[in-house]
């Protein structure tokens, strides 16, 4: 694990005021990754922009963490449909 990739989840927590069990209940739900090593917890770097919308979405609009869970995986579907559809279009340019 290279620790440039983490960020402390305190040092997170602190900087955007957002409660740690929030962060401990996303993973409680497979929404993010956490890795614990000496006696602290990390998340990616690369998962800070997923927490903060999700946090948005939980806070403002009082979605629960099932909801935040099938909205998730709703943008991920989303995601992997744009991406085939790009490709298709690439191929379908080819034959043009």
């Amino acid at each position: 694990m290279a620790s440039d990739n983490y960020i402390r989840v305190r040092l997170f927590c602190e900087r955007t005021k957002i409660d740690d069990d929030f962060i401990r209940n996303l993973q409680e739900y497979g929404l993010v990754a956490i890795e614990e090593r000496e006696n602290d917890i990390f998340i990616e770097e690369n998962d800070i922009s997923q927490i903060e919308k999700m946090f948005r979405l939980h806070h403002d609009l009082g979605i629960n963490y099932e909801g935040l869970d099938v909205i998730n995986q709703m943008l991920q579907r989303l995601n992997s449909m744009n991406t085939e559809l790009e490709q298709l279009r690439k191929k379908l340019y080819l034959y043009e």
